[in-house]
């Protein structure tokens, strides 16, 4: 009866590392989502928001840098997705390089 607290425990914690790497490709996708839409000139953070899940849309902030680079910022979730998050957030940045 002892280790059933503890086990319930590691459970939780194992539970949300994987949902802070699964916001890390979340993250990911939504900056590489966002650097497209700035190179064709469409708005990055519309795009961003469209490429994770809905629960997340709402933690996602999106800056567009000097040099033309996309800073996407999400939030962790804590246990589940939409519940709440952590203070920190995931930042990724990305760019498209423009053609000729």
């Amino acid at each position: 009866m002892v280790l059933v607290p503890v086990v319930l425990l590691i459970c939780l914690l194992v539970w949300q590392v994987g949902l802070t790497g699964l916001a890390f490709v979340w993250n990911g996708q939504a900056a590489n989502a966002a650097a497209r839409a700035q190179s064709i000139g469409q708005d990055p953070a519309e795009a961003a928001r469209d490429s994770v899940p809905d629960s997340l849309r709402d933690q996602v902030s999106v800056s567009v840098t000097d040099d033309g680079s996309v800073r996407v910022a999400t939030r962790v979730p804590v246990l589940c997705t939409g519940c709440a998050s952590l203070p920190t957030s995931v930042t990724q940045e990305a760019r498209a390089v423009r053609e000729p």
